[in-house]
């Protein structure tokens, strides 16, 4: 049982049989529909939940509504050692996290802000989902016409899956009160972990091409920078940042207008290039870095510079890549390609690609998580 502090619910656990096994066994038989027989009976041995497994709560990033302001609310989930819960999509095998709300009149919940998965394991299958701790964000929108001094019971029905070498269903009713007033304070405790999850939502960034294609059970997503930009002439250099991959400084073009930088490749050397093309000939300048150090350049001096990023992964939202089958990533230009497979047992063929991608670097300057939506095309056999 949670004290009464002012940022954080009441966890309120209905450890019963029927009430778990009314809840959970839903979420259940969609997995049962879609596995193999023999495939789940070996891999997901469910046993009877255990409370201990897995702590969940709500807490709130301010200690008070405001009227007519949103709020944001976070499903605190602490695993025991060895376990773990599931993102979005959790890939071969496992099922979501699930909030249903049962708000006053005028709330509106919006979706989960997941934050960035790990790799854990099922059984023998890689999945994606979370170990340790976790916060799922929920934006609430906040009615006008309350009245200062009330006090708002949030409400939701929360279902899970804890899983090791087992899984746990489980199931809760949370809950949370909030007092009304004309101002709130944030709750330095968790004023940390929530920026972090927004910071891990995904994001757009012009600073990159995607596209994807499919040959037979085979994924491969293409990431190349867009190296084309245009500088106006301000009469004085407007060279972007060079940050080849390697440990070697680029060589830097020298003074005046660089108009546009266009990606080349030298016939003879197997060089790569970034010539600039100024309206005054006699001032273009060519920047040559080897291949291997694949010279990227900011999309645009605002954004800062950009580097190829370390470790890229892909995590799909839907049932369509693999997550036990691991991915293969290869310089392709000056980007990179990543490798996927088809999903084995619940795959589906869609005609997009949607998912993010992450690594240990930024994609661009306030992008962490670079959001993949992309059609995918069919190779010709």
């Amino acid at each position: 049982m949670i004290g009464q502090h002012p940022f954080i619910g009441t966890w309120q656990p209905m450890w019963t049989r029927y009430a778990i096994i009314s809840k959970a066994m839903k979420c259940i038989r969609g997995l049962i529909a879609i596995l193999p027989l023999t495939v789940f009976s070996v891999s997901l041995a469910f046993s009877e939940p255990t409370p201990s497994l897995l702590e969940t709560r709500f807490i709130s990033e301010v200690d008070a509504i405001i009227p007519g302001k949103k709020i944001t609310v976070g499903l605190v989930q602490k695993m025991s050692p060895g376990y773990h819960t599931y993102w979005r999509n959790p890939g071969t095998l496992g099922l979501a996290t699930r909030i249903e709300w049962k708000l006053p009149p005028g709330f509106i919940a919006g979706p989960i802000q997941w934050p960035v998965p790990q790799v854990t394991r099922m059984a023998a299958y890689q999945v994606w989902g979370y170990e340790g701790e976790t916060v799922l964000l929920t934006d609430i929108m906040v009615p006008k016409d309350l009245r200062t001094g009330a006090r708002i019971v949030l409400k939701a029905e929360v279902t899970w899956m804890c899983c090791a070498q087992q899984c746990h269903p489980g199931f809760a009713e949370l809950s949370m009160t909030l007092p009304v007033r004309t101002k709130a304070k944030s709750d330095a405790t968790w004023e940390k972990r929530f920026r972090t999850v927004r910071d891990q939502q995904p994001r757009e960034s012009n600073a990159w091409k995607l596209t994807c294609r499919r040959a037979g059970d085979q994924y491969l997503l293409s990431v190349q920078p867009i190296f084309e930009k245009t500088y106006r002439d301000s009469g004085r250099s407007l060279a972007p940042s060079l940050s080849p991959i390697g440990g070697e400084g680029a060589r830097r073009a020298g003074e005046g207008d660089f108009g546009t930088i266009v990606p080349k490749r030298d016939r003879k050397t197997g060089v790569a290039i970034l010539e600039s093309r100024s309206s005054r000939r006699e001032e273009a300048r060519t920047v040559l870095a080897k291949e291997n150090q694949s010279l990227l350049t900011s999309a645009a001096t605002v954004h800062g510079s950009i580097t190829l990023p370390i470790r890229p992964f892909f995590f799909g939202y839907d049932r369509q890549i693999s997550s036990d089958r691991g991915q293969e990533v290869e310089r392709t230009g000056g980007g990179f390609r990543i490798t996927m497979q088809q999903e084995e047992f619940t795959g589906e063929r869609l005609n997009r690609l949607t998912g993010i991608l992450v690594a240990e670097t930024e994609w661009s300057k306030g992008c962490r998580v670079l959001a993949v939506n992309v059609p995918i095309e069919e190779s010709k056999q």
